[in-house]
């Protein structure tokens, strides 16, 4: 690699990320510490090794032009590469690349397969190098967060610049302090576009670029001025600097001893001639920083360009683009020049500026006070933004075009609201609607300004959401396909009144099939089989598979979530996963980050019912992040996923509480459906304690706000039914429990679920029991095929407590031993207590050494080896927190209180040996 005083340690990091198997490498550093020097450093060993570096340096101008670090990325020579590419995918990357104009609204999904296909097509592998990581607009972000998830790490790979926060300005550097070990960490947190959430473990490293010792910042000192200091200002020089490079330099130029470094660039910046001066100014203002665009504006601009670059003001780079040599340059460049002469130059810029976009903002930075013309070329330019799939850039632009117009433009005004919904912000789609829905009178511009505000509202928990979509349907009459989407979100967000969602779900079906709109003609057909389906009725199943089949992967991005419910509805585990993570995918590549934190909790709840509860929990954290960024009233469900695993892994006393306290909340807002979602984690977390009153309480709350909703079938496991069944028979409820199991009986004839299955026999089973039938009871409690394990080791329970009564004990034993097994691995302490429990009336010991679980033995090994509680939970798929309660109750039984004394035991025979 290029030689680089003191920076052996990272060097050597640097070639390790690209001979290892990480797939991105974030290098750190406060502004001037070495972190561009050190990815530049980086390419030449990257090519020698058979990548392609691609690199793209991305100014804070830059970041508010959608895909200018993608066309940096893959360059000009990217038409052999595109050749092979389907034609939509290969005009896609042509529109965000600037090389077509857009017919439609730009398919980011599209752009990033193009990418994928762009990057992929060779045989050598690609080095994606971003300095700096913060600048890179959204929509190329996006892409390359796709990219690294879906491309194996060994064909494409990220090396990120990031600038960390604490740049040195005032007469102290506060700096981040020192690290203790600047090797590679893995697993960080913050890394760019949440990567280290969504790839796997050791795919994300991070690189800490500190400070110089004061030895090797004196040698750079030396190299750069020509000559050696005298200790005594070194030491000076490093003390204030802390080591870094680019302040030490100018402290050691500074005649007068001055320590602030805005104080020192300010003086660099007094020494250039006022003719250079307002050539750097004109560079500090360009959109794209290239010397091309920088000559349009200054025909001579070469000679102080040079000049500049000798100072050390400017580096420019073999690609023609330059940057400045640190952040505080520019802006300085900015704020000591007069209003005036800034307004100048940015009337300069828009004269010799080819993109619309870049020029709309140089004329709205250099024209005082509304400008019509101005205006029009702004709302121009955000449209043109919105079809390349910038949405906050559109945002931003139409914002500055409703500002600068002489008067009110409701129609300007309106897509403001749509691109600020689109951008992510719901809130302020709402305040703009607001200022203009009373003025517009009831024709297709209110239609689409109601349509927007009703679809906020959702977002943000606001309650007049229908009211506006009500409003709009009506302003809709002469534009079938509007209508039709309209009524698509009625019925969506009528989920306290199915009868309505169901008639909204076919009016909409009807207009979309009259306006041939086949991508939203999907998603409404996915609600009415939906609605037709909680209301009682036969599952027509059709319906789901005519909208499967309408669905165009680069067409309407309003997909339905209700496959993917329907599926693990019916314990099709590997089916809902595969439709979640195909929408969460696809509206991630497209930057609409609205639906992540649904799909994600969908997720976390596939992963609960299939048993796999660490993923379960961690999916739901990430839910919860991802809300958070979207406003606290997104939040709430994800609350809910928690506390059903804490239930799950034991917890139960608290989760039931808090669970039973958010749905009285709810209840008393207006909220029926979301409190029957808290009642089913407060029925079973009660099942789970064996309180069958409070069962019976909470499920007979939950069937009345089914009721009053309209709900006849629950698709999902908020089926108040499936934990009442067994509790009305252990109540003695006998008549009650045995009129409900028909009514059961006759749905899952209707709809077989394995899960309500096995609900279903338990009760059957008990009631039996509780009949004098024991043998008919035993007969019964047998796990229907396709059972989730945890429901598997419930029957056994039941299965092993029949048999005890029935006198089998032999047989009880087995069945118990089976559901103790499965409890302990799952991690589910409370149901491994009352196994136990029953266990106990058998007289039977637990197994293993001194007392322990199969579990627990393995637990005990795996720590004993000197795995940490997350390697060990990762490799039994339970979660850290069930791993800590597991070695708790170990050194409880064998007398010990350190991984030591367990590793002490394991060495004496004490402890069972085994396969870690």
């Amino acid at each position: 690699m290029q030689e680089l005083v003191g920076r052996d340690v990272e060097l050597a990091a640097v070639a390790g990320f690209l001979d290892g198997a990480a797939r991105v490498l974030l290098v750190e550093g406060e502004a001037g510490v070495g972190k561009s020097a050190l990815v530049n450093a980086a390419m030449g060993p990257a090519a020698a090794r058979g990548w392609r570096v691609r690199v793209s340096r991305p100014t804070e101008n830059e970041a508010r032009f959608a895909y200018a670090g993608l066309a940096d990325l893959l360059g000009p020579d990217t038409d052999t590469d595109t050749a092979r590419l389907p034609p939509p995918q290969r005009h896609a990357l042509a529109v965000a690349l600037r090389r077509a104009d857009p017919a439609a609204a730009l398919d980011p999904h599209a752009v990033m397969l193009a990418t994928i296909g762009v990057l992929t097509a060779g045989r050598t592998p690609v080095l994606l190098v971003v300095d700096d990581v913060p600048w890179l607009d959204t929509a190329t972000s996006a892409v390359l967060a796709a990219v690294v998830r879906r491309v194996p790490g060994d064909r494409v790979r990220l090396l990120l610049a990031r600038r960390t926060p604490g740049a040195v300005t005032g007469t102290a550097a506060e700096t981040t302090p020192p690290h203790p070990d600047p090797h590679l960490e893995p697993e960080p947190d913050g890394m760019p576009w949440q990567l280290d959430r969504h790839l796997p473990s050791g795919a994300c490293q991070r690189l800490r670029v500190t400070g110089l010792a004061e030895g090797d910042l004196h040698e750079v000192l030396r190299r750069r001025l020509g000559r050696r200091l005298p200790r005594a200002v070194v030491r000076r020089v490093h003390a204030v600097s802390r080591g870094n490079p680019f302040y030490a330099l100018h402290l050691a130029r500074a005649p007068h001893g001055e320590e602030s470094l805005t104080a020192l660039i300010a003086a660099g910046l007094d020494a250039v001639p006022a003719a250079d001066r307002d050539v750097l100014l004109l560079a500090a203002a360009l959109a794209v920083p290239r010397l091309d665009r920088l000559r349009r504006a200054v025909p001579g601009a070469d000679a102080a360009v040079e000049r500049a670059e000798a100072a050390g003001i400017l580096t420019v780079h073999a690609d023609g683009r330059f940057g400045f040599d640190h952040p505080l340059t520019a802006s300085m460049l900015h704020q000591t020049a007069t209003a005036p002469d800034r307004r100048a130059a940015h009337r300069r810029l828009a004269e010799v500026e080819p993109e619309p976009e870049a020029r709309a903002r140089h004329l709205a930075l250099g024209t005082l006070g509304p400008d019509d013309r101005v205006a029009a070329q702004l709302a121009e330019a955000a449209r043109d933004a919105r079809l390349r799939g910038a949405s906050d850039v559109a945002a931003e632009l139409m914002s500055m075009a409703v500002d600068r117009g002489t008067r009110p433009c409701p129609e300007w005004t309106v897509a403001l609201g749509e691109y600020l919904l689109d951008a992510g912000d719901p809130d302020a789609a709402c305040e703009v609607l607001d200022r203009v829905l009373p003025t517009l009178p009831p024709d297709a511009l209110r239609a689409r300004a109601g349509y927007v505000r009703g679809t906020a509202s959702w977002f943000t928990g606001r309650p007049d959401g229908t009211a506006h979509l009500r409003d709009a349907v009506d302003a809709a009459a002469d534009d079938p396909q509007l209508r039709g989407r309209i009524l698509f979100r009625l019925a969506m967000f009528s989920d306290d009144d199915l009868v309505s969602a169901a008639r909204y779900a076919g009016e909409s079906v009807r207009a979309l099939e009259d306006a041939g709109a086949t991508d939203p003609l999907a998603g409404a057909l996915c609600a009415l089989f939906y609605n037709e389906v909680l209301l009682g009725g036969e599952p027509r199943t059709d319906l789901l598979d005519r909208a499967v089949a309408l669905e165009s992967p680069d067409g309407d991005p309003d997909h339905s979530s209700v496959p993917g419910i329907w599926f693990l509805a019916l314990d099709r585990w590997a089916e809902a996963e595969q439709r979640f993570r195909t929408n969460l995918e696809r509206d991630r590549s497209r930057g609409e980050l609205f639906s992540e934190p649904d799909l994600l909790l969908k997720l976390a709840e596939v992963a609960l019912w299939a048993d796999d509860w660490a993923a379960a929990r961690e999916r739901a954290d990430a839910a919860v992040r991802s809300a958070r960024q979207l406003g606290d009233a997104a939040a709430d469900p994800s609350v809910r996923h928690r506390l059903f695993i804490d239930a799950h892994e034991g917890d139960v006393v608290a989760a039931g509480t808090a669970a039973r306290k958010r749905a009285e909340e709810l209840t008393t807002a207006g909220e029926p459906m979301l409190a029957v979602a808290y009642l089913a984690v407060a029925g079973f977390a009660a099942a789970s304690a064996g309180d069958t009153g409070c069962v019976l309480d909470v499920t007979a709350m939950a069937a009345r706000h089914l009721a009053a909703i309209g709900i006849v079938e629950p698709i999902g496991r908020l089926d108040a039914t499936a934990e009442r069944m067994e509790a009305l028979v252990l109540a003695g409820r006998l008549d009650e429990a045995e009129r409900l199991l028909g009514e059961v009986r006759v749905r899952l004839d209707r709809i077989p679920r394995p899960w309500l299955e096995a609900a279903w026999r338990r009760a059957a089973a008990e009631l039996a029991a509780a009949r004098g039938d024991l043998a008919g009871a035993v007969e019964r409690a047998v796990p229907p095929p396709g059972a989730r394990t945890f429901d598997r080791a419930r029957m056994l329970l039941t299965r092993g407590r029949l048999l005890r009564r029935a006198r089998r004990p032999g047989a009880a034993g087995e069945a118990l031993a089976e559901a103790a097994e499965i409890f302990e691995r799952l991690g589910a302490r409370a149901w491994s207590a009352r196994v136990e429990a029953e266990r106990s009336r058998l007289g039977l010991r637990r197994a293993g050494g001194d007392g322990l679980t199969p579990t627990e033995l393995r637990i005990a090994r795996l720590a004993a080896a000197g795995r940490t509680n997350r390697a060990v939970a990762g490799e039994l798929t339970i979660s850290p927190k069930t791993v800590e309660a597991h070695l708790a109750r170990i050194y409880r039984k064998l007398g010990i209180r350190s991984r030591a004394e367990l590793g002490s035991l394991l060495g004496s025979g004490r402890l069972p040996a085994g396969d870690p």
